[in-house]
């Protein structure tokens, strides 16, 4: 939902910010209730509260050295491992658990923070090289950062799900590397994904056949095959 509310709040002043937190707060209660143990509860805490006074200052405080491309990739690069971080956390928590509705919720969460980290890595390679994406007529190449941000969620997306409409193209080395890279982490993360819950829900089914033979067996104290 705060990534569909994004374009709309660039169009608000301090809505991107709002936005921004409220997104790093819900990521981070994510993280602490599907984190394994303490330990990792306080490093999540700890690159996320990094990562946050980072992009702050290379957002919001008017300080010349906070805009410099080494700051700006510095701060992108801290929340790009706090959202991959999470992603990894929650992936593999979807991937041993039973197949309910909170297994496929997570997955789309997951799907969706993928794509994020990829337009955040997009934006870092506009900070070293700024014509490394042509926004074609869509915006200018040196419109705002704010501006730039939603249309590289709205660019990584069409990646992620392979449209390709070609209204965003990347034009540099990297940033073209980036974008089959992400194409393909997308189709494979469906495609492991959906392998994945159909196995889980094979192996419920198989187990609860299992135990209802094992109770049947029991209270006629008559071989298995019997029953079959």
């Amino acid at each position: 939902m705060l990534v569909l509310l994004t374009p709309f709040a660039d169009a608000t002043a301090g809505g991107h910010t709002w936005v921004s937190l409220a997104m790093l707060y819900l990521t981070v209660s994510a993280a602490l209730v599907i984190s394994p143990n303490k330990l990792a509860s306080l490093k999540i805490i700890a690159i996320a509260s990094v990562g946050s006074l980072l992009w702050t200052c290379s957002k919001s405080i008017p300080y010349e050295p906070f805009h410099t491309p080494i700051f700006q990739c510095i701060a992108n690069g801290s929340i790009i491992l706090f959202l991959a971080t999470t992603a990894w956390l929650m992936l593999r928590h979807i991937l041993f658990t039973e197949a309910d509705h909170n297994t496929i919720c997570g997955a789309i969460c997951v799907y969706l923070l993928i794509g994020v980290v990829f337009a955040l890595l997009f934006l870092t390679c506009l900070e070293v090289d700024p014509t490394g994406i042509s926004f074609g007529h869509v915006i200018k190449n040196n419109t705002g950062e704010k501006e730039r941000l939603s249309q590289l969620i709205y660019f990584s997306m069409c990646s992620l799900t392979t449209v390709g409409y070609g209204d965003i193209v990347p034009v540099a080395r990297f940033t073209r590397t980036l974008a089959w890279l992400e194409a393909v982490t997308g189709q494979l993360y469906l495609a492991i994904l959906v392998a994945r819950l159909v196995g889980l829900q094979i192996a419920r089914i198989t187990l609860k056949q299992a135990e209802r033979l094992e109770k049947e067996r029991e209270q006629t104290h008559e071989p298995i095959s019997k029953h079959r």
